[in-house]
């Protein structure tokens, strides 16, 4: 891989990063005011964190296919974090999955939730006029409000 190929798979997952920070709720609805690239320690380092009262959620975003190799990447964060005495979920985001990472994600003490890009969470966003909520611009209509109105196309 061509140094140039590189920095454009990692602009690619950045720029995925940047659209979930921004619009938390795509991951899943309850999710809102994310921490990014968190510092567990010297070897890890979160893409996205959400800190609740109770519980914590890691999510760790790939830019391809997500392997067994990502879902223990997200299962070593999810460790550390109870170490430090949370309740831990994780949202493992990707274009797709492999049937190794599937069945141990099924298999896996963590339980952690799969979330594919283009099935889960839209490939084009629209954000609601009225509420400023992101919703798939393929949606008519905003499910929290029922407006028609956008502001903008954002990915």
């Amino acid at each position: 891989m061509s140094e140039l190929d590189f920095l454009r798979l990692k602009r690619q997952e950045k720029a995925i990063e940047d659209l979930l920070f921004a619009y938390p709720s795509l991951i899943a609805r309850d999710l809102r005011f994310p921490r990014r690239q968190e510092v567990l320690s010297n070897a890890s380092r979160t893409d996205l964190v959400f800190y609740f009262p109770k519980r914590v959620v890691v999510v760790e975003i790939k830019r391809g296919t997500a392997g067994v190799v990502a879902l223990r990447q997200l299962e070593r964060y999810l460790k550390e974090h109870t170490d430090n005495g949370q309740k831990a979920q994780g949202i493992l985001v990707a274009h797709g999955f492999n049937p190794a990472c599937i069945r141990a994600a099924k298999d896996s003490d963590w339980k952690p939730r799969l979330r594919q890009l283009g099935r889960d969470i839209p490939n084009e966003v629209a954000i609601c006029e009225a509420c400023r909520e992101p919703r798939d611009r393929r949606v008519p209509e905003c499910p929290y409000d029922g407006c028609t109105a956008t502001l903008k196309a954002a990915w």
